[in-house]
Order: structure tokens, then sequence, then C-alpha cells
């Protein structure tokens, strides 16, 4: 993976669409600092660089999303909404897609999320109670999907949702707070960290 390299960071679609309005990349380089910028930027130096005025200048949601197991960070935006899923995407093309800021997809990463049926998740996410079941699907080594079930219980505290997850050997932690949740993929890529720096 390349998230670490600064230029692929922060793409947005149509930023060609016409309208005087800054690049992203342009932001963050003018941002972090004179120098050639770090082989791997913290989520602290991201985070800083996209002030409020210069979030106001790139159109859409924009993501700060963190890969704790391996170490990378990104800023991702939206690119594509359809059926109430929406897709964001880096600059070197690694995409997350959620359903009302809950994960069903990844793409591009490697071991990835390639689909998760959510439906009764989502109900117990919403109130922060009760018990769903999650099936998600995973590519095996000869390119075939296969199904993996969860069953998982919810928790409320202090505004945090908290979902812990058991199945096929597996125990995953979900959490859901008003701007950040840490949400599982899988074994070999752990948790993403995603944070909401503009809705």
């Amino acid at each position: 993976m390349k998230w670490a390299v600064v230029l692929a960071l922060v793409w947005l679609a149509g930023c060609g669409s016409g309208t005087d309005r800054t690049s992203p990349w342009q932001i963050v380089q003018d941002r972090l600092t004179a120098e050639p910028p770090p082989a791997t930027p913290s989520a602290n130096a991201l985070r800083a660089a996209l002030t409020p005025a210069a979030l106001a200048q790139i159109d859409g949601p924009v993501l700060l999303v963190q890969v704790p197991l391996r170490g990378t960070v990104a800023v991702m935006t939206r690119v594509a909404s359809n059926q109430g899923v929406d897709t964001y995407m880096s600059g070197d093309s690694i995409s997350i897609s959620l359903r009302e800021g809950v994960l069903v997809a990844t793409r591009g990463m490697g071991f990835d999320l390639m689909i998760a049926d959510i439906r009764a998740a989502a109900s117990a996410i919403a109130t922060g109670s009760g018990h769903a079941t999650r099936i998600h699907r995973y590519l095996n080594g000869e390119g075939h999907s296969r199904a993996v079930r969860y069953e998982c219980r919810y928790h409320l505290e202090g505004g945090t949702v908290t979902e812990l997850c058991e199945g096929s050997g597996q125990t995953f932690s979900n959490t859901y707070s008003e701007n950040v949740s840490m949400q599982w993929v899988s074994p070999r890529n752990g948790s993403l960290i995603i944070e909401w720096l503009k809705r």
C-alpha cells in the first residue's frame, strides 16, 4: 500500500470542474511545511493541514482513515453514492464504502472486506442495544467468495456504541461515536479508525 505518499493522500473527483477552488493536494502541501513532506505523514499532521478554512475549499465530505495494524493513514473524499452506500477513495485508489457510517466494503487494501450484510446490525447500532447477526464476505486463496457469520451484541455508554462480535473463531470490537468510529475489516488489516473531518 502506498498510503504514506502525500501526493496520493488527498484526491477529489471533479477537481477540474471549472471552479476556482484550490485542489486538496495544494491545500495540504501549503500547510504541512515548506520542507519536503515526511515519508509517512502522521494523522495529526494531516488533520492540522486540513483546517476548517481548508476544508471549506473541498466539495463534499472528507474522511481521515487510519489503519493502525499497518501504520498507514489517508485522507479520503466521496467519489460515489449508490442506493444508500457512499464510497470514499484516497489518491492511490484505496476505497471504503459506508452505509449510514457503517463499513460495508473495502477495495485495494489486500485481504479486503468484499461486502458486509449489516442490515440487522445497523438497527442495533442506531439504538445501542440488543443482538444482531453480521455476514461478511471475503475472497479465499482461489478467488472464491466465502461467508463468515458473526453474532454481535451492543452497548451504549457516554455517547459511544460498542459492538462486540464473534464468529468462526474470531472476535472483534467496533465502536461508533459522533465523529469517529473504529471498524473491523479483516484479520490481516485489523480495524480502521474513521474520522469525519467534514460531513
